[in-house]
């Protein structure tokens, strides 16, 4: 799993890359972001919606340096699948 490095005043856009799961790799599109959620809490994230097999949201936030916050993405297919990626941003401002 690939750690993304974020600055504590960022305000970034990040994907989620569902595109080689055999749902969308057999026709399935995906239709909807359902959640995303950071564990531990201090993260600001706005969902930004689905596109080409990829789930968008905006970070914000990040309190402290060194921090790391495990990213649960969930979305959901056309054909009625509920797909869960995982990942993961750590804050460093030095």
């Amino acid at each position: 799993m690939v750690t993304l490095i974020k600055r504590t005043g960022e305000m970034r856009t990040y994907h989620m890359d569902f595109s080689l799961q055999p749902e969308l790799v057999g026709g399935e599109t995906l239709a909807a972001l359902t959640s995303v959620v950071a564990t531990p809490t201090g993260l600001t994230i706005t969902p930004s919606g689905v596109a080409a097999g990829k789930a968008a949201f905006v970070v914000s936030g990040g309190p402290i340096d060194g921090q790391t916050f495990l990213l649960t993405v969930t979305v959901t297919t056309s054909g009625g699948s509920i797909l869960v990626g995982l990942g993961k941003i750590k804050i460093r401002d030095s």
